[in-house]
This record gives structure tokens, C-alpha cells and sequence, in this order.
């Protein structure tokens, strides 16, 4: 198997397929020596049902001969969508699984429902037609061609190949979710795999497993990849969000490939295939119109991304795709890793809002302005605290920074702000803190975060109980209108912004309009803080640094 330069010694996963399996029957020398070569066989004896319902032969596209001759014992592909990448990993497991004994392999999805899916369309469909060929293909339009058949035998030699490998490697057992052969191999699907050590790993989807199931993620790393310690893994996701367990493994793996560095074991080897490379991603440029837009994204690619010069065929076919996918053609078909993981995944808040503003040039540079006073506006809980930095310039709310820190006491939150002020020579305006800022006590210091903030010199607003979610939701969505963002300073908050998210119902199929708390609803409960302060008529503002503070203090709130 060929290998990277840089890889060391050590040797990539090449499974020891056993010359156990003799045909009944007198084969082509060619044909029997192949027979133990998995890349001919996969290529070779099983069929699938394509796009327009057809059967078809399996053979494999150009990006997984490329994957194949690089995998290593733990893969990761960001992949574009309907490729068959999936359907290529189901049959390389399912081949693993006849020809090598008491070999263990496990598909991990998002949901029981498309593993069982999977099972029957990718695993038990194959097996089952075992070199049993379509001899003609019909088209939509009702055209039908005759098939010719490969590898210089008749379609009746193939389906006694078929027939032969089935007898020697029967079903002893067959459920919704998993097949069990004679050889004692076995192959099922899950949303788990925690059970039992395991050959091989097939995770489909992890993107999209953890942007919606942030948990069934965590079992997948603490689960199915510790299973396989031994075994060979593959991840293969289109992507979904900016942050999550995928994201993880897909940077680490990138991070090892840009240095050049040598894998180990437990190093993962990144595969990534782009729409560009496919030859079937072309169509005639006659009547299409690239706009100016596209033209500038396409030098862009050249220049700053490697890419090589597209044709023409390429550029229309772009350019019609990503007229009707939009914004998630970056997901579906990416042109470089980087680019797969800007699009919003599904059930978020503000991704709309804040895409908005970064097609407005809003979020940017922009920097904190002298002489005017910076607000701040506060989510105070136990597992996380953060803050807005603002400062009012004209009708905008710029967001200079934004600080966060996990499971700390409030008293850290009170040195930050002396070190910003001291540092940079901040004028402090208003603190804006949550509903129940005078309720919240730290784990080790018992008072509140108000009166914390109160001894060491900073008046807070309590801000106003939010009842409705929603409500504060939609004021949230037309507070971002005018807001900015500087992007270096507030990097964390902007990427909380565009990940707030709903919580999915498995069961129903559908977001449920309640918001996940995970690290980012922490930066979104801030801006809820500050869209109802900014809200007119709401409350009083109170006196800025350098004015005479009123002498009876009041308990101000977004009333």
C-alpha cells in the first residue's frame, strides 16, 4: 500500500486476507489470484442501486482510490455531499467482513433509523446480489443500453462466483442491525458502538451528529473510538457548524498534515476530496451568467487557496449549484477544508443575523475609540461567565471585546475588568448584569455577584426576568442590526452568536425552539442582556464615570 514520505516505520493497516477461501470450481488463473486483492474485489462483485433506482456494478471513484492508498488505522474525511463516499466504507466493511475471520466492524449513525438504513440499502443489498449484475440500465427518459459484461467472464461465471462465496460464507444470522456469517465475522449498525472491541469503525456523519446530539458525540469519542483501539476507524462527515467534535479531529488532523509531522496509532489521517477534482462537476458555460461575485471567488481560490485554475465547464457548473444551495454549497461542496466549516448548521437563532453582518462589513476591525465610555454586559452562571465590551458610536453597538472564563468565582470577572481598565485606560459606562445577579453565589465565596462587584467598586443593573425566551429571542434578532463586531477581540462571542442553537426532537424530526445550553448560549444570554437595555424608554441611564453617583441607590431593571 503506497505511503506518505513522511510516515515512519510503522506500517498502515493492510489486513491479512487469509487464502482460506478456495472457488468450487475451476476459475481463470487472473480471476482467482484476484480474488484475494480487496481493491479488485470491491471494484469487482458488488453491485448498489444508484440515483435514478437502477442496479449497478460498484466501482470506485477517483477520490476513494486516493483515500484507499492513504488510509492509516484512524481516518477522517470531510467529504462533499453525494459523492458515495458512505456507500464505499459500507462496502469495504462488508468485504472485510467475508473474506477475513472473526473480523468485528461496527457503522455508527446519527440515528437508529438511518443505520437500519444503511444496513439494508448499503450492507445486506450487496451481499445479498454477491456478483449478481444488472445486464442492461434503463435511463429516466426510458432509453435502455445493454451492459456488457467484466472481467472477461459471462454473467453466468459471475453469478456462480456470487453463488460459491455465499455458500462458503453463509448467514447464520440476520436482524434489522446486524449480519453474522459462518466465518464467526460480523457487521452491525448503531448509534454507539460502545460494546465490544472492534476491527473496524464506520462513523457517518459525525458532523451532524454533533451539532444536534452533542452527547451520542461524547459516547462516539469515549465509546466506539476506544473499541477500535486496535482497529482501523473511519469518520466521514460533510460539515456542520463551527465548532464540535468533527471540527476537533478535522483541525488536529490538518494541523499534522500542514507540519509534515509522523502519524502514531492514535493520530488521525485527514482525506478531503473537492468538488473541482471531480470530472463529473462540469457543464456547458453556453447561457450562463458567472456574476462579478463569483468571478472575484474564483481568483480568490487561485491565489490564496492553491486551487488551480477552473475551466469554464467548472465555473458554470459552480455557479448554477450554488444558485440554488446558497450559503450551504460552502457545507455541501467545498472548495478548500476551511471553507466547509463556514456555513451555519441547522435550528440556529442568529447565524442569519450574523452572516448579515458579515456581508455588511460589520464584523471587522474595530477598535476601542478614546473618550467614549464602554458598557458592559454580562451571562454570570456556574459553569461559564462572559461579557460584552461595548461602546455606543452613533447608532451602532460596537462590540470592542468579549471575555469569558469557565467555572470560575465572579471575583476573577472583577480583576479582568480592573486589569482592562488599568492597561488600556478604559472609561467604564454601564454594567448590565443578568435578572438574578443578586441571587447567583459563587461555589467557594457565598455572596453574589452584585455585591461582589458592589464592594470592589462596580454598580451593576439588574437586568429584567426574561419569561418568554422567544421574545427576548426575536429582540435579539433585530438588535444585531446594529451592532459590530470587532473580529480578533471578539472572536469566541461572535462564534457563540452564529452557533445558538434549538434542541432537536429525535423523535418528532423537527427543532423545538428551545435553546441548547452549551458554551453558546452563554455569549447569546449577554446579548440578550444588552438587546432589551438597548431597548428605548426601558430603564434610566445611570450616571457615567466621572459624574456625581446618586446618593440613594436604586435596584434598576428593564422594567
Amino acid at each position: 500500500m503506497p505511503q506518505k514520505s513522511w510516515i515512519p516505520d510503522l506500517k498502515p493497516p493492510e489486513q491479512t486476507y487469509t487464502d482460506w477461501y478456495r472457488p468450487r470450481w475451476d476459475l481463470p488463473f487472473d480471476t482467482e489470484k484476484r480474488l484475494h486483492d480487496p481493491l479488485w474485489r470491491i471494484n469487482n462483485l458488488y453491485s448498489i442501486v444508484d440515483a435514478n433506482g437502477q442496479k449497478i456494478r460498484f466501482i470506485m471513484r477517483e477520490g476513494m482510490f486516493k483515500a484507499f492508498a492513504h488510509q492509516w488505522w484512524k481516518n477522517v474525511l470531510l467529504k462533499s455531499r453525494q459523492y458515495g463516499y458512505t456507500t464505499w466504507v459500507c462496502i469495504l466493511t462488508l468485504d472485510e467482513c467475508i473474506f477475513v475471520k472473526n473480523w468485528r466492524a461496527a457503522i455508527v449513525a446519527h440515528s437508529k433509523d438511518d443505520a437500519q438504513v444503511f444496513f439494508r440499502d448499503k450492507i445486506v443489498y450487496a451481499y445479498e446480489n454477491l456478483c449478481d449484475f444488472a445486464q442492461d440500465y434503463v435511463y429516466p427518459d426510458g432509453r435502455q443500453i445493454a451492459i456488457e459484461p467484466h472481467g472477461g467472464l459471462t454473467f453466468e461465471q459471475w453469478q456462480l462466483i456470487g453463488e460459491d462465496i455465499k455458500a462458503t460464507v453463509a448467514k447464520v444470522k440476520q436482524t434489522t442491525e446486524e449480519l453474522y456469517f459462518t466465518n464467526h465475522s460480523s457487521v452491525r449498525v448503531t448509534t454507539s458502538g460502545r460494546s465490544g472491541t472492534l476491527n473496524r469503525a464506520h462513523v457517518s456523519e459525525l458532523g451532524k451528529i454533533a451539532a444536534k446530539f452533542p452527547e451520542k458525540a461524547e459516547e462516539i469519542k469515549t465509546g466506539t473510538i476506544p473499541a477500535t483501539k486496535t482497529g482501523t476507524i473511519w469518520i466521514e462527515s460533510t460539515a456542520e457548524g463551527h465548532e464540535g467534535y468533527f471540527k476537533e479531529t478535522v483541525e488536529k488532523a490538518m494541523l499534522m498534515e500542514r507540519q509534515g509531522r509522523r502519524l502514531t496509532r492514535e493520530d488521525y489521517q485527514f482525506h478531503f476530496h473537492p468538488w473541482w477534482e471531480d470530472t463529473d462537476y462540469r457543464m456547458d458555460p453556453a447561457n450562463v451568467i458567472i456574476s462579478d461575485r463569483l468571478l472575484k471567488y474564483f481568483r480568490e481560490l487561485e491565489q490564496d487557496h492553491g486551487v488551480p485554475p477552473l475551466s469554464d465547464e467548472q465555473k458554470a457548473w459552480y455557479a448554477k449549484v450554488e444558485a440554488n444551495l446558497g450559503e450551504a454549497m460552502w457545507r455541501e461542496h467545498p472548495s478548500y477544508p476551511e471553507e466547509a466549516f463556514k456555513a451555519s448548521i441547522g435550528g440556529t437563532f442568529l447565524a442569519k443575523q450574523m452572516r448579515r453582518a458579515r456581508t455588511e462589513g460589520r464584523i471587522g476591525q474595530f477598535p476601542v475609540i478614546d473618550g467614549i465610555a464602554v458598557d458592559t454586559y454580562w451571562d454570570i452562571g456556574l459553569d461559564m461567565t462572559c461579557c460584552w465590551f461595548v461602546q455606543r458610536q452613533g447608532v451602532w453597538f460596537t462590540h470592542v471585546d468579549y471575555w469569558y472564563m469557565e467555572n470560575a468565582e465572579f471575583i476573577e470577572a472583577i480583576k479582568m475588568m480592573r486589569a482592562k481598565r488599568e492597561d488600556y485606560e478604559w472609561q467604564y459606562g454601564v454594567h448590565h448584569g443578568p435578572n438574578d445577579i443578586k441571587d447567583r453565589a459563587g461555589t467557594v465565596t457565598k455572596a453574589s455577584a452584585w455585591h461582589i462587584a458592589r464592594e470592589h467598586g462596580f454598580l451593576f443593573r439588574q437586568g429584567m426576568k426574561i419569561s418568554n425566551i422567544e421574545d427576548a429571542i426575536r429582540t435579539t434578532q433585530i438588535h444585531l442590526q446594529l451592532c459590530r463586531f470587532d473580529e480578533e477581540n471578539c472572536l469566541h462571542g461572535i462564534t457563540g452568536l452564529e452557533m445558538y442553537r434549538q434542541k432537536y426532537d429525535e423523535t418528532l424530526g423537527k427543532y423545538t425552539g428551545v435553546p441548547v445550553h452549551d458554551a453558546a448560549s452563554h455569549p447569546a444570554s449577554a446579548m440578550h442582556v444588552e438587546s432589551i437595555a438597548a431597548q428605548p424608554g426601558k430603564f434610566k441611564t445611570p450616571p457615567r464615570s466621572g459624574q456625581q453617583q446618586p446618593r440613594r441607590r436604586r435596584n434598576f431593571a428593564y422594567a
